[in-house]
């Protein structure tokens, strides 16, 4: 590992509020639509399409997993493009052996919440149409 790589916890966190560049919704937005489009209602599980009208309070809850995860990497994607050193450093932590998942928590955690944010706002531009 590089020498200046953060090796613990608090210096990647240190690191990471230092280093990140925040992603806004308008850069996945289209990709966040193709996605929709093209599985239409589909996103979402059989039981929950039986219900009938998607609902705002549970409906990441049913979405198909693959769905969830093809919009999880269109995140994740524009996360590591704008952060690319972040990125980096975060492949050289995984690559370790001795890599303890709790030293890049804050990536993670920072990744899960822009997913809900971001399919929040598609809920709001597209998907409460449905």
């Amino acid at each position: 590992m590089k020498e200046n790589t953060p090796q613990d916890k608090a210096s990647f966190e240190k690191f990471f509020e230092e280093n990140y560049v925040p992603v806004e919704y308008k850069t996945v937005k289209n990709d966040f639509e193709e996605v929709a489009a093209e599985y239409g209602r589909d996103l979402f599980t059989e039981e929950y399409q039986a219900k009938g009208r998607i609902k705002k309070e549970n409906y990441i809850l049913y979405l198909t997993s693959d769905a969830y995860c093809a919009f999880e990497e269109i995140v994740e994607n524009a996360v590591d493009a704008l952060n690319q050193d972040i990125a980096d450093v975060i492949a050289e932590i995984g690559n370790e052996l001795s890599f303890d998942n709790s030293v890049t928590e804050i990536y993670f955690d920072n990744m899960e919440k822009l997913v809900k944010r971001f399919l929040d706002c598609l809920y709001d531009e597209v998907l409460c149409e449905w």
